[in-house]
């Protein structure tokens, strides 16, 4: 997910972007509190993706300096310091400097898809909440090592890419949590629809919303409409969810020609020229393709695409292919790649848990099978500082590839 071709085309083109009037987010859009920018100066930017290093926190490749921004979740509540964890999908709202590299965030906003008990557990899925949630060997797993230590009741929380088509999320992290959470809540496509009863199909649950809150609904829930819903109940034994709201998933007020960078899977596909991705229609007939070309485009595909945002259409510079959402991108779809996320830390060791077991960034890693540069095991001390690059998290544990000790 590096598109350092396209951050150096738009460096040598010296791409210009005005600043337009600030937009606000919608509490109803599926990237809510998208504003204006950030601070410092820069263009006026916006990157949706999962978050893959720490140092300055990165998103699809663009390094941005969180020491000043407001990390929220998708209810708008304040998470604080230290929140952000690998495998999180997030929206940064912030500037970035010229050559895209890198940018300060004003705002980051955590999206989780899923928050609930599983209800069934497969060799590569899950079902949770009537959603099948797809896992990959990228898929960070934060409180267990694999899905065989995952049982029918856990509790989860579940960052991914949902698939609008087939109402599948391609996970990027589960969570185990320690107990039942506050509220449950879940991101999926509509079935068949019961109006008078005020019930509808969602996935393998019936979902009773006769009591519910509709948001940007008038007439009710449709079927093949994706939504969101929120309840401070869990399903019944029965599979029936009784939910406190249904909020149709829109969407984002994205900044006229402001930078975008969206990763997310294909939908509404029609052509090149006109398709969706995360609710944003994208125009791809001038861009660059990466990992595959514009004949590799279709319904379900994940991408990653960025460029300038123009008459409310993204107007793609690069597109990345990276595969089929529904398999969590990780076999590769028609012309997508196979390539393992590689994940990032750089900063100072703030604890020391054993032989090359250590802290940075709020992140633990596990560096016994790693390559070690400029340094040895007896460099793993308090403070100093450190690079580390691995392909994996279980566990809750970055299992490092290299440490390079800085200087």
């Amino acid at each position: 997910m590096r598109m350092m071709v396209l951050r150096m085309r738009l460096l040598a083109a010296g791409l210009s972007v005005a600043l337009a009037a600030a937009c606000g987010g919608a509490g109803d859009s599926l990237l809510a509190g998208v504003g204006s920018g950030g601070t410092g100066g820069g263009t006026p930017t916006s990157a949706l993706g999962l978050i893959t290093g720490f140092g300055s926190v990165i998103v699809n490749g663009v390094r941005f300096d969180d020491s000043a921004a407001r990390v929220v979740d998708d209810d708008g509540r304040d998470l604080g310091d230290g929140s952000l964890r690998l495998g999180m999908v997030v929206l940064v709202d912030g500037t970035s400097d010229a050559s895209g590299l890198t940018g300060v965030a004003s705002n980051i906003e955590v999206i989780s898809e899923l928050r609930g008990p599983v209800q069934t557990v497969s060799a590569n899925s899950f079902s949770a909440l009537g959603v099948t949630v797809n896992v990959s060997p990228a898929t960070v797993l934060d409180g267990f090592a694999g899905l065989s230590e995952l049982s029918p009741g856990a509790q989860v929380e579940v960052n991914g890419f949902l698939d609008a088509g087939v109402g599948q999320i391609a996970a990027t992290r589960v969570a185990l949590l320690s107990g039942a959470p506050p509220s449950f809540k879940a991101r999926g496509l509509v079935g068949a629809v019961a109006g008078q009863a005020q019930t509808m199909q969602f996935g393998s649950l019936i979902v009773d919303y006769s009591a519910a809150t509709l948001i940007g609904l008038p007439d009710g829930p449709k079927s093949g409409a994706v939504v969101r819903l929120t309840s401070s109940r869990a399903p019944g034994v029965d599979n029936l969810w009784r939910v406190d709201a249904v909020e149709l998933v829109k969407a984002p007020e994205l900044q006229e020609s402001s930078r975008v960078s969206l990763e997310g899977s294909i939908s509404e596909f029609a052509s090149v020229a006109s398709f969706t991705v995360q609710g944003v229609r994208v125009n791809a007939t001038s861009a660059r393709f990466d990992g595959g070309t514009a004949a590799s485009l279709g319904d379900g595909v994940r991408v990653e695409v960025d460029g300038t945002l123009t008459g409310g259409v993204l107007e793609a510079v690069e597109v990345e292919i990276e595969g089929s959402s529904a398999s969590g991108g990780a076999s590769g779809g028609e012309g997508g790649t196979s390539e393992v996320q590689q994940f990032e830390i750089e900063g100072a060791i703030t604890s020391v848990s054993g032989p090359l077991r250590f802290v940075v960034r709020g992140t633990a890693v596990d560096a016994s099978q790693a390559q070690l540069e400029s340094g040895s095991a007896a460099s793993v001390v308090v403070g100093r500082q450190v690079h580390v690059k691995g392909r994996s998290v279980v566990d809750g544990v970055l299992k490092a590839d290299l440490v390079h000790f800085e200087d």
